[in-house]
């Protein structure tokens, strides 16, 4: 799913509801999503993430460093 269909579809929703996630996708258990979203890398072939901030943090040089290929937003 795009970040504009998954806002579209927020649109439709309670502005006061609770936003939780499923644990895996038989919606075998639920909790409530605490962070705020972040963007980095996505890796579908390894099904990893790597956030901004965490790329950032482990690099030496983190003024010239340049974080590319931003394609995945994280929502927990």
């Amino acid at each position: 799913m795009k970040i504009k269909e998954l806002i579209e579809n927020l649109k439709k929703c309670d502005p006061e509801a609770i936003c939780v996630y499923s644990r895996d996708d038989e919606g075998n258990g639920f909790q409530e999503v605490f962070f705020t979203p972040s963007e980095g890398l996505y890796n579908e072939e390894e099904h990893d993430f790597e956030s901004l901030e965490t790329t950032k943090g482990n690099k030496e040089d983190e003024e010239n460093y340049v974080f590319e290929g931003k394609n995945a937003v994280c929502i927990n």
